[in-house]
């Protein structure tokens, strides 16, 4: 299993703004802008990296290599702005010993009407399923918690019936207290980064 750095992190964040920002010049946009009330939906999914870690756990949590999928259904507000609910589903490993999933009220924010660029956030519950080994024996748990989430992207020809997008968002979940076995775990929080491609539909 490969874990990944910060470095690395960083260098796919830098790439992925680098083509959103290339992509954003060679797009042209010549469709009318749609009206309030409008329904978009996006199916999306990527590649994620993602830990796990508390405040009185053992130090040495990393970051692992998995992925994320979602949809996200949405109605326009305004010219700028659409408003809607998001669900994510995310396996923490490609063991998938622990999964999560969540459910968000989620906002996207174009600051230029005309662009494809965004902004988004959201805010919600957590679901998460875990397996552990106890002397040899594998048993089943699962926590509640909230999930916030931020990210930036780009809806290429967002006004067509069809459009593509690429986006990277960050998603923090806490669990606050968790209890498995005899050990009390402290302040739980997840941390999730994941870039990728959405499908829009409208």
């Amino acid at each position: 299993m490969s874990t990944s750095t910060y470095p690395s992190r960083f260098v796919m964040l830098v790439l992925l703004l680098s083509l959103i920002a290339w992509a954003g010049k060679a797009e042209a946009q010549s469709a009318a802008p749609p009206g309030p009330g409008d329904f978009n939906v996006a199916v999306w999914g990527g590649y994620a990296t993602a830990k796990v870690d508390c405040g009185n756990c053992e130090a040495g949590a990393t970051y692992r290599d998995t992925w994320q999928a979602g949809v996200t259904p949405l109605w326009r507000v305004n010219n700028k702005v659409l408003a809607g609910v998001e669900f994510v589903y995310q396996p923490s490993s490609k063991a998938n010993r622990s999964r999560s999933s969540s459910l968000l009220a989620s906002v996207m924010f174009h600051p230029w009407a005309t662009s494809g660029f965004y902004l988004k956030g959201g805010y919600g519950l957590t679901w998460v399923r875990t397996t552990f080994t106890v002397d040899g024996v594998d048993q089943k748990d699962k926590f509640n918690g909230m999930a916030v989430n931020y990210g930036i992207g780009w809806r290429f020809r967002q006004h067509n019936r069809v459009s593509l997008g690429l986006f990277g968002s960050h998603y923090i979940t806490t669990a606050g207290t968790v209890h498995v076995q005899s050990f009390e775990a402290v302040n739980v929080i997840g941390n999730g980064w994941v870039g990728g491609v959405s499908v829009f539909l409208r």
